[in-house]
């Protein structure tokens, strides 16, 4: 049983007298228990599926179902983390990763005692009176990471949320998100991650939905398989990478 399904998704958009469509009649399923990445190449579409899900914009035809209902709204059920960061820079740490706590309803000094354990989840202890400018980038990309997982989403949402790091940081990163995609004591259903990095991808991913260039439709859906911990010098590992780098490429062309 699918927790996500997007049913011919297609989405366009009118500007003045021209109607660009960036996704077309879009098809996939997440189940829950799925960690799954979103590849292709810049503009294909893959953001503006991870709004049409988070319920931010709505599909020009098509349907997106989740957990049985079509979503006609912001969907509660689920978090984004994005690329930007996208932290208030006169709020301390703590104070970033209880605002959606906040804005759920939830008391101030409950919201802050319970940001105090998902900062801890993301390795950020002793920093939660910080602010963002005291923080580096892959810092304050915890703080988002904690920002979202804190209101106990069903599914995360992640919007290329290494592409601003640099190397070393994005390896810790990868490692951190599956760490925490496997607690037990979080409770996510499942994830949806955009990356432009197919290695990052299949380094993360149980399935990989592959895109083509605008208007992004789907040109394959990978199923993984491999054990985690992944090694990426791997002979598997390097096989499925150039699949999905040969496809690409070829629908390009």
């Amino acid at each position: 049983m699918s927790l996500l399904a997007l049913e011919k998704v297609t989405k366009s958009f009118q500007f003045e007298e021209t109607q660009v469509t960036v996704v077309k009649e879009v098809s996939f399923n997440v189940k829950p228990g799925e960690f799954v990445c979103l590849v292709g190449p810049s503009g294909c579409g893959k953001s503006t599926i991870l709004k049409m899900i988070s319920g931010l914009i709505f599909p020009t035809s098509g349907r997106i179902i989740y957990d049985n209902n079509e979503i006609a709204g912001v969907n509660q059920r689920a978090a984004m983390v994005f690329q930007s960061f996208a932290l208030f820079p006169w709020l301390t740490v703590r104070e970033n990763v209880a605002l959606g706590l906040e804005a759920k309803g939830m008391m101030r000094a409950a919201a802050l005692d319970k940001a105090n354990q998902y900062i801890d989840k993301v390795g950020l202890d002793g920093h939660e009176e910080a602010y963002p400018r005291e923080l580096s980038g892959g810092m304050k990309q915890r703080v988002g990471l904690a920002r979202a997982i804190t209101v106990e989403p069903e599914v995360l949402l992640m919007d290329e949320p290494f592409s601003a790091l640099d190397a070393l940081t994005v390896l810790n990163l990868r490692e951190e998100v599956i760490d925490l995609w496997q607690d037990k004591e979080i409770p996510l259903k499942a994830v949806l991650m955009v990356t432009h990095s197919i290695e990052e991808a299949v380094f993360m991913a149980d399935k990989i939905v592959v895109m083509s260039t605008r208007p992004g439709e789907i040109i394959s859906e990978i199923n993984v398989g491999l054990v985690r911990p992944r090694n990426m010098k791997e002979e598997r590992f390097q096989n499925i990478t150039d699949i999905i780098y040969s496809l690409i490429v070829q629908k390009r062309d």
